[in-house]
């Protein structure tokens, strides 16, 4: 058998590859929702987002923009150290 195949049939890397598409999904869905948020308060309350940020001239809606982009980065850095949290764990079971 193939080597690749003996670790698709092995039950925890089912449950690794499972835990891992739900903290993808989950976090994806979680952005997902920021952004059509974000989307929607644009549509319905557009002088807010024109409104000055903080009192300089920035716009709220601008500055709104650049925090879910920061967000999706810090996201996306917490994604990895989970990721490889998970894979490490892995290897120390097996033993390498």
């Amino acid at each position: 058998m193939d080597k690749g195949a003996e670790k698709l049939e092995d039950p925890r890397f089912r449950a690794s590859l499972s835990r891992r598409s739900r903290l993808r999904w989950s976090y994806s869905g979680f952005l997902i929702g920021i952004y059509l948020a974000w989307g929607v308060v644009g549509v319905y309350q557009p002088t807010f987002y024109a409104s000055p940020f903080l009192g300089i001239a920035l716009p709220t809606g601008l500055a709104m923009a650049f925090m879910i982009i920061g967000l999706s980065m810090l996201l996306a850095a917490i994604y990895v150290r989970q990721v490889n949290r998970i894979e490490d764990e892995e290897n120390r079971e097996r033993g390498q």
